[in-house]
């Protein structure tokens, strides 16, 4: 009878190895969710090695090289992006050591394993047979030709990975290029105090909420209790403020600075330039992103601060960081006992993904509906968020002022299958947000319900400030008026889209 010819322990052994580098390939370049046709083309890379020449092989410890280094990064932060980028090119040594310090050993163990690895397969040829390396050879070409794309090229991780490093690092050039030239334009404010300096606030507070309207809020009758420190708390409330666009990249720069009627935004006169031609200290503390195509407009009022805090470098959702990690910072700034000072908060708020804004710590409303469960869960986690803001400033004797307000508000969609609530221009509640100002002297709760349009934001702040402009005035747009993406037009006209109940 004749034998079989079954494959050695060595040869059993190098196709595990190939499988497994195959898998740690995609993990190591940030690509946990890869596809099977990944997987099957880093097999087939790691196969050719096995027959490669010396110097082929010398080639391919490059690449390994590159994601054993990065494979750390990749645990924490993913694929490559504006994030990566901005953290190798800013951070600092106390920033560094902190990235040391979340790195777990298996973490640690990845880019050994990987060496590991590697070393065994290209440390020599194990099979020493040409056809069978052109044939892997061939079959790789053969998926690069399936997967290529003459708009996005090589749909491929190994391939991609390499065109996200391009291009994040040219995005992150061009960002901070951007960034910078802003900051070379000088405010040409003049303005001065209302009041004596024995009645002036020592501490302004500004809190920049996320995608809230006002009618999802028990402050302006939703009829689920979530904001209930707000609902105690005496101060000015206004239910007629109305966002200056429908979503942050275009409401922000026109609400934060000034806004002309031509549509040009002088960014240089904004709310921190306006608060120091007062001569405060001012301070930006942001859980939003500081780099990318939304981040950038706001980002180029922050860097006029005196001091910058920011809990992501990057993009909005290169991380999900909470809110509350913002409190550390602001405990550190009333601890200077600083006179004369104004912190602006930029809250994550209630930006979708909304489940993502919470934690297993923050209490749930429920709701039949997930999503509007969440939504209302995170109005109670801003509650709560300004109560400790508040509490802390009180706690240190601070006479004070706090401002919150929503940048913009959601309308229902259910294009997905289920009820959610989504970016939109075409109703009313896109653009009812939330407004309040909170006085530590205030006895007394007084409700307004005059329309007031954030494009004349700063005429507002400069009142919330104690301040009179002396120049430039800034431009009066009706209190109706709103930006819907390509013109002016009046919020009355705008259809309605009542909250889920």
């Amino acid at each position: 009878m004749r034998r079989l010819n079954l494959p050695s322990k060595d040869a059993c052994f190098a196709f595990l190895l190939v499988i497994s580098s195959a898998i740690l390939l995609n993990i190591n370049l940030g690509y946990k969710t890869a596809k099977g046709i990944d997987f099957i083309f880093n097999a087939l890379f790691f196969a050719f090695i096995l027959s490669a020449r010396r110097m082929v092989r010398r080639l391919a410890w490059v690449l390994v090289f590159i994601s054993a280094v990065y494979s750390i990064t990749a645990n924490l932060y993913g694929k490559p992006s504006i994030l990566v980028m901005s953290s190798l090119f800013q951070t600092n040594t106390t920033e560094a050591l902190e990235f040391v310090k979340q790195v777990t050993c298996y973490q640690m163990a990845l880019p050994v394993v990987t060496m590991l690895i590697f070393f065994y397969l290209s440390k020599d040829r194990k099979i020493k047979n040409n056809t069978i390396s052109c044939v892997f050879l061939v079959l790789m070409a053969g998926v690069i030709f399936v997967r290529f794309d003459r708009e996005m090229g090589v749909r491929l991780n190994m391939f991609n990975f390499f065109q996200r490093a391009y291009t994040s690092y040219y995005s992150y050039k061009e960002n901070m290029a951007d960034l910078n030239s802003s900051r070379g334009l000088p405010s040409n404010w003049k303005a001065s105090s209302v009041l004596p300096n024995g009645k002036r606030k020592n501490l302004y507070i500004v809190i920049i909420g996320e995608s809230m309207r006002s009618d999802y809020s028990s402050l302006y009758g939703y009829p689920v209790k979530n904001m209930p420190f707000l609902e105690r708390e005496p101060g000015d409330y206004y239910s007629q403020y109305h966002a200056a666009a429908p979503n942050t990249f275009m409401a922000l720069p026109r609400t934060l600075a000034k806004t002309n009627p031509d549509g040009n935004i002088e960014i240089n006169n904004n709310i921190v330039t306006l608060a120091k031609a007062l001569h405060m200290e001012t301070y930006w503390l942001s859980n939003q992103g500081f780099l990318g195509k939304a981040d950038t407009p706001i980002s180029k009022i922050s860097i006029y601060s005196d001091h910058l805090f920011l809990l992501k470098k990057g993009s909005y959702d290169d991380s999900n960081s909470d809110d509350s990690e913002l409190i550390t910072p602001y405990e550190k700034i009333l601890n200077q006992k600083k006179e004369n000072t104004l912190v602006v908060f930029h809250l994550m708020g209630s930006h979708a993904n909304f489940c993502d804004r919470l934690t297993r710590n923050d209490m749930i409303i429920p709701h039949r509906e997930k999503a509007i469960s969440c939504y209302l869960s995170t109005y109670l986690k801003a509650d709560k968020m300004i109560e400790k803001i508040y509490t802390l400033a009180e706690q240190k004797q601070y006479h004070f002022k706090i401002m919150y307000f929503s940048d913009h508000g959601l309308s229902k969609d259910e294009s997905s299958g289920h009820l959610t609530l989504l970016h939109n221009a075409s109703y009313k509640q896109n653009y009812n947000i939330p407004l309040l100002v909170l006085d530590s002297s205030a006895k007394s709760r007084t409700y307004h319900d005059k329309p007031i349009s954030a494009l004349n934001f700063i005429s507002f702040y400069a009142t919330f400030l104690d301040a009179r402009i002396e120049s430039p005035q800034p431009f009066h747009f009706d209190d109706n008026t709103i930006f819907n993406g390509g013109q002016y037009i009046d919020h009355r006209t705008l259809a309605e889209d009542p909250p889920v109940i």
